[in-house]
């Protein structure tokens, strides 16, 4: 009988905890949040056991990071774009480095070697390369993480707006190979 009535209060803090979640949460922060302001000599030691555990638990703490981000993001999404804006004004080289690696599978050193190996210049045009955000890595949209070249602007465009298809490319070239279709007298 005891058992029974210890399940019951069981399920019914539960519930509560459920039913309250956002409020209990606040009320812990602010706790928290007022310890460290009371102790700042343990505060150190409160950083320490929080990063034994992300180390023991590097799955969760991902998922935490992912869950925290998220919500932060929803909650301040001015403050969110406004950080961010800033990190990329001041961290070019890592933004390219994250970029080429995540988008391309590649690295800087690479990138470079392949404009390099194309005397500087468009892969298609062969007009030289002005760099930064007017050079685009060409890649295969079906196999992600497969570069094929770097292209200006131009190009790379143009090869978008023919959706990468062989066949309509050659007989763009025919058009114009032929002088258009227009009707002539």
């Amino acid at each position: 009988m005891a058992g029974k009535v210890n399940d019951g209060f069981k399920d019914r803090f539960a519930r509560h905890r459920a039913k309250h979640r956002e409020k209990i949460n606040a009320n812990a922060r602010e706790r928290a949040r007022k310890k460290r302001i009371e102790h700042p000599e343990l505060v150190p030691i409160w950083n320490e056991k929080v990063q034994k555990w992300r180390d023991d638990n590097p799955e969760k703490a991902k998922e935490s990071d992912r869950i925290g981000g998220a919500k932060y993001r929803e909650a301040n999404p001015e403050k969110w774009r406004t950080k961010n804006r800033k990190w990329y004004a001041e961290n070019p080289e890592k933004r390219l480095i994250s970029r080429l690696k995540s988008k391309f599978g590649t690295t800087v050193e690479i990138l470079n070697e392949q404009i390099r190996l194309q005397g500087n210049a468009c892969a298609i045009c062969q007009k030289p390369l002005r760099g930064g955000r007017f050079q685009h890595i060409d890649h295969d949209h079906d196999k992600p993480g497969t570069a094929r070249g770097v292209l200006c602007t131009g190009c790379n465009t143009a090869l978008g707006k023919f959706g990468d298809d062989p066949d309509l490319l050659e007989r763009a070239a025919e058009y114009i190979r032929n002088g258009g279709c227009w009707h002539k007298k």
